[in-house]
């Protein structure tokens, strides 16, 4: 009875096997037979920035730490007083570093005192007409203008990002469709489908030595957000009939 059992499940088991082969080979003849086309479609949108960052400094050097830190607090503070004047209430920290300030020379390592770097952020519409003002306040209190920025709002972005995307998209299957009516076939269902968008924000100014009145000259007399080119691509495989 049991060795009946035995050779049962052996046949059982043959069986399967069997079946899955033909499932198997039939599936990669079929897959073989199949053709699929690929296509890249490409999209730019021009888009006018809506926010200007400015990224500050505030840097000090003292003979302790503790001083250099009152130092870049007093800064700190005159600069808020500063800007609230002008209605800005957020300033938001990037970085807050202390350290020793070591110089290397011929006859060894030197101290030239204890610094703070105090990064920030500034962001506000790009239609603020207070700019210069802005910038003044920042370099009058004592911080240093690191780069200006003019970038995309979160809701923006996401917005103009979702319109490249389906430009892209759309152009990928307009190239696919023609390129397979030119052959006397029609397009299929699709396979599978990647996409990427470029958007970083644009640099308006940074840093390169000027004095704190070349800066405020050289912001007031250019800085003017106007249109700017994002793109996107996207990659589409489609089956062809």
């Amino acid at each position: 009875m049991e060795k009946s059992v035995k050779i049962s499940l052996i046949i059982s088991l043959s069986v399967i096997i069997i079946v899955g082969i033909i499932v198997f080979a039939v599936l990669q003849l079929k897959g073989k037979n199949s053709s699929t086309i690929s296509s890249v479609g490409e999209a730019e949108i021009s888009v006018t920035p809506d926010i200007i960052a400015l990224y500050l400094n505030i840097e000090t050097l003292a003979n302790s730490s503790k001083e250099a830190n009152q130092k870049n607090s007093e800064i700190y503070d005159s600069l808020s007083e500063n800007l609230k004047k002008l209605a800005i209430e957020e300033i938001k920290t990037n970085s807050f570093n202390i350290f020793e300030d070591i110089e290397w020379t011929r006859y060894g390592k030197k101290s030239n005192g204890w610094k703070v770097v105090h990064s920030l952020e500034i962001k506000i519409d790009s239609s603020n007409k207070e700019i210069g003002k802005i910038i003044d306040e920042s370099l009058k209190a004592g911080a240093n203008i690191g780069w200006i920025n003019f970038e995309l709002s979160k809701g923006i972005e996401t917005k103009t990002k979702a319109e490249a995307i389906k430009l892209a998209s759309h152009d990928a299957r307009t190239k696919a469709e023609a390129l397979v009516s030119g052959q006397g076939k029609k397009l299929g269902r699709l396979i599978s489908i990647e996409e990427s968008f470029e958007y970083s924000p644009w640099r308006f100014y940074e840093a390169r030595g000027d004095s704190s009145e070349d800066v405020s000259s050289f912001v007031k007399a250019n800085i003017s957000p106007s249109k700017r080119k994002i793109s996107s691509r996207v990659r589409a495989v489609y089956e062809v009939k």
